[in-house]
């Protein structure tokens, strides 16, 4: 039997959409329309639309944020239950562009490289495995060492005396990232913001909202994953992309649970 639909429209945006019952808040965040900083849990406030349609009643957060006796709602506590036209009150935050700031130079270890090519006349103790994946990275490869670490990565031949390295620290609400050469120089760095807000400013209401929905971390994966592989491309000869960031960002990152990042001792599943 075919799932009925209704149809959303977005004012300035156009049509979306959705089934009965759904969630208004979590069909705007699920086309980066919004983000819900709470979670979706109606404390905040923040997620205020005008809706014209079939919904459901106001709820007490609602009432309590006072925004019914202004004729308005909160996305992420009113469920659609027909055809409805949304204007958007909140300004969008899940998606603005990443900003290129000032270069500056930092060397961040004095006369020593931090990586170096790779010298087959080393022993390394990998496995042929690994040897081979980082070989198929591109079509003339010279593997990379991180100070000692074994083959982490591959360039092009051609970017030889030409290669990048991409830090990027994943913070809760915006991903900070400088590029530098091999010897620490900084080549340029920027900020973003975190596409993991859209379900959440801070680590508790992300969580809290993941832990209920645990079918949406694969989005959250995939849209982080999105924004550090256009990070990488976005420069030629970028060798290496190294990621620091708190055990709640680093597991949505990669698409890891977080049942028991939520509860104590907050340890990360693996």
């Amino acid at each position: 039997m075919e799932t009925k639909r209704v149809r959303v429209y977005v004012r300035n945006r156009g049509f979306l959409e959705a089934r009965p019952g759904d969630t208004l808040g979590d069909v705007l965040a699920k086309h980066g329309i919004i983000s819900l900083p709470c979670g979706g849990r109606g404390l905040c406030g923040r997620c205020l639309v005008r809706v014209k349609g079939r919904t459901t009643p106001p709820t007490g957060n609602e009432i309590l944020h006072g925004v019914v006796e202004q004729g308005l709602r909160l996305a992420c506590q009113t469920k659609i239950l027909g055809d409805v036209e949304v204007e958007i009150l909140t300004p969008h935050i899940a998606g603005e562009k990443i900003s290129i700031q000032r270069t500056i130079e930092v060397p961040l270890r004095k006369e020593k490289a931090i990586y170096m090519l790779y010298d087959p006349s080393r022993e390394w103790g990998l496995g042929m495995t690994v040897y081979a994946e980082a070989l198929t990275c591109y079509k003339d490869p010279v593997l990379v060492d991180v100070e000692g670490l074994g083959v982490v990565g591959s360039i092009e031949r051609s970017c030889v005396g030409r290669e990048k390295i991409l830090l990027v620290d994943m913070g809760t609400s915006v991903v900070d990232w400088i590029r530098v050469d091999s010897r620490g120089k900084v080549v340029e760095e920027g900020s973003t913001v975190n596409p993991q807000v859209v379900y959440g400013r801070d680590v508790v209401s992300r969580l809290s909202r993941l832990v209920a929905k645990p079918e949406e971390i694969s989005a959250l994966s995939r849209s982080t994953k999105e924004l550090i592989a256009k990070l990488v491309k976005s420069v030629e000869c970028t060798a290496l992309c190294l990621i620091a960031g708190n055990s709640a960002v680093t597991a949505l990152l990669v698409g890891m649970p977080v049942n028991t990042l939520a509860v104590r001792p907050y340890e990360p599943s693996l």
